[in-house]
């Protein structure tokens, strides 16, 4: 991944795979920060802003997790029911029981 990063530092699929690499570690600042730069780079892409959601989640980020999967659910390109899962999870994990 580090040899990956110096030969194309702006890559959107490289950068991703490291912030997955964070957040299985449970980095989950550097994971959200990286995923962030993505979208910076590329603010039209439904899976990294998929990935941003569950990460925020995991970090305990609910509201905004929340606001960034609901924003992903009219974009194609992330499976339906992965999708809904993820945000059900954050909905139940930040107290929303309706």
């Amino acid at each position: 991944m580090d040899a990956a990063s110096r030969l194309e530092p702006t890559s959107p699929v490289i950068l991703s795979g490291r912030a997955q690499l964070f957040a299985e570690r449970r980095r989950y600042d550097e994971a959200i920060a990286i995923n962030r730069g993505v979208l910076a780079l590329d603010s039209t892409s439904a899976l990294v802003k998929f990935f941003l959601g569950w990460v925020l989640s995991q970090s305990g980020q609910h509201e905004e997790a929340i606001r960034v999967l609901r924003a992903v659910v009219a974009v194609p390109g992330v499976r339906r029911s992965e999708l809904q899962g993820t945000l059900a999870m954050a909905l139940a994990r930040g107290g929303h029981t309706g």
